[in-house]
């Protein structure tokens, strides 16, 4: 059941940053998990949401949070408030570290505005990549929020600037960079650690290789790539780490194999690859092979529900994070997936 900790002043610091004082209410929880399950899905999952917060404080909520990241390393949960403007920083119990507020170019050379973050990325030396829906470019900014460099995937694809958006963000354990691309080209760009184009993956259009609108990347500790995508066919796409693909599957139809709008992937150390489908309000499981296995949630504001999901994360393991843009919330799972038969 819910267990609402009462209130309790906190003291925030990072690195030299400026100090916060805030009251913060965290709702640790331990509530049983009870998927939905489909036909002849084999043993079922044994989890727990292990806790839920709905914002930086009581008063200062989530306003359409897009993206989420888990920096595993440090034990670190980042997400991406489009709503607020800016990048929130919790441990693993949804305690607040730090906020950062993200702006954008304005109308007018030298001018800055808010921007609206949605997808973000953390390396092993604390820098931050943030897609936002405002800007062309990937914002790279060091753990205070200070921006030390902008990648425009137009240049690197040699196209003016304006004719490539970044619309997704991954990493890799080695700190490359996965970067989505929409526009006249759809593909993902892995970046080396100094940011320089080390080679693509795919191409704008359908079938093997094929992006129409990428929602998600994942790169899992062996270096295989995972690619969500919200119109393609298929909607999942799976590459090596030479970026030949080794697996594909799901369409946009009807079907507990099949998505309405795939938003985000992860993987475990089983091999099982988790879905997020921001209309069907679910996770969909799925084996190594991408034959279907169960699914978490639906729509709901309970425990372990989801109310149009827009972003998912993980540590490669069994442990995941998820936020919601009308449940406004972050969610934090621990799972036990009995794979196979």
């Amino acid at each position: 059941m819910a267990d609402l900790n009462k209130a309790r002043r906190s003291t925030l610091r990072r690195g030299r940053m400026s100090v916060w004082i805030v009251i913060v209410f965290t709702i640790s929880l331990a509530t049983d998990l009870v998927p939905a399950l489909g036909a002849g899905t084999p043993p079922g999952i044994a989890g727990k949401v292990y806790f839920m917060t709905y914002g930086w404080s009581r008063s200062a909520r989530f306003d359409s949070p897009a993206g989420v990241f888990f920096n595993a390393r440090k034990g670190e949960v980042y997400v991406a408030d489009s709503g607020k403007h800016e990048i929130l920083v919790f441990d693993t119990v949804g305690t607040p570290i730090t906020r950062i507020r993200h702006y954008v170019d304005g109308k007018k050379p030298g001018d800055s505005a808010a921007g609206e973050p949605k997808q973000v990325a953390v390396n092993s030396g604390g820098d931050i990549f943030v897609v936002d829906a405002l800007a062309p470019y990937l914002d790279v900014l060091d753990y205070r929020g200070r921006q030390l460099k902008r990648v425009y995937p137009g240049d690197l694809l040699k196209l003016p600037r304006e004719a490539a958006r970044c619309t997704a963000v991954g990493i890799d354990h080695a700190d490359n960079v996965y970067l989505g691309t929409g526009g006249e080209e759809c593909a993902v760009l892995v970046l080396d650690r100094d940011l320089r184009l080390a080679r693509r993956i795919g191409k704008k259009g359908t079938g093997e290789g094929g992006f129409q609108a990428i929602t998600g990347i994942w790169v899992d500790a062996a270096g295989r790539t995972y690619v969500t995508d919200a119109l393609a066919r298929p909607s999942v796409q799976v590459f090596s780490s030479d970026g030949k693909q080794v697996l594909s599957f799901g369409e946009h139809s009807a079907g507990p194999n099949n998505f309405s709008l795939p938003q985000g992937v992860v993987t475990d150390d089983l091999g099982d690859i988790y879905v997020l489908d921001g209309l069907r309000q679910v996770i969909a499981v799925f084996g190594p092979d991408g034959q279907y296995l169960t699914r978490l949630g639906g729509f709901g504001s309970a425990p372990g529900d989801l109310a149009y999901p827009t972003g998912i994360a993980g540590d490669g393991k069994r442990t995941f994070f998820t936020v919601e843009r009308v449940g406004a919330r972050l969610q934090g799972f621990k799972l036990d997936m009995a794979s196979g038969s």
